[in-house]
């Protein structure tokens, strides 16, 4: 795979993957209809087990998790990005979490760049929809959304057209 020829890859300099176009979900809520990419050293930091731990399983599944993520979160400190939570936990067992930055410039492309994808605590979560960040989260089973930190009673809004509630 791409992936895989990178990660083995002996070059020097920032090797970067398309991994797909831009999920629905992540269009619905504001991402611009892009290639989705990202960095041999995202993926790095993201498995290094030094300060970040996501397995490269997990990895590998992004184009996959990301089009059915089980939150999607406004960024509260970069413009222009979205934070996914997806359905997989880190090595440590925490929630993974996904950063993309929309219209990042690589090269002479424009495209939606995965920045970072590491495990947070549920609280993050918790702390972020009591902040208005929530913007997207998939309906299903009260005990799922909760193995993922977020509260049954804050999917009451309006119903998406996609396939959890926009919010």
């Amino acid at each position: 795979t791409q992936l895989a020829k990178a990660m083995a890859s002996l070059r020097s300099g920032e090797l970067v993957m398309d991994i797909g176009r831009t999920p629905a979900v992540l269009r619905a809520v504001g991402a611009p209809d892009l290639t989705l990419r990202i960095s041999r050293d995202t993926i790095r930091k993201a498995t290094n087990g030094v300060k970040h731990d996501v397995p490269m399983e997990v990895i590998e599944q992004l184009p996959e998790l990301l089009h059915d993520p089980v939150a999607v979160f406004g960024s509260k400190t970069t413009s222009d990005a979205l934070t996914a939570l997806i359905d997989a936990n880190d090595r440590s067992g925490r929630p993974v979490m996904v950063a993309v930055h929309m219209n990042a410039n690589t090269g002479r492309t424009t495209v939606n760049l995965v920045a970072s994808s590491y495990g947070r605590p549920e609280s993050q979560f918790n702390a972020w929809v009591h902040d208005g960040l929530l913007l997207y989260a998939k309906t299903g089973g009260r005990r799922r959304r909760q193995q993922h930190g977020l509260s049954g009673r804050l999917l009451d809004p309006r119903q998406s057209h996609i396939t959890g509630r926009l919010l």
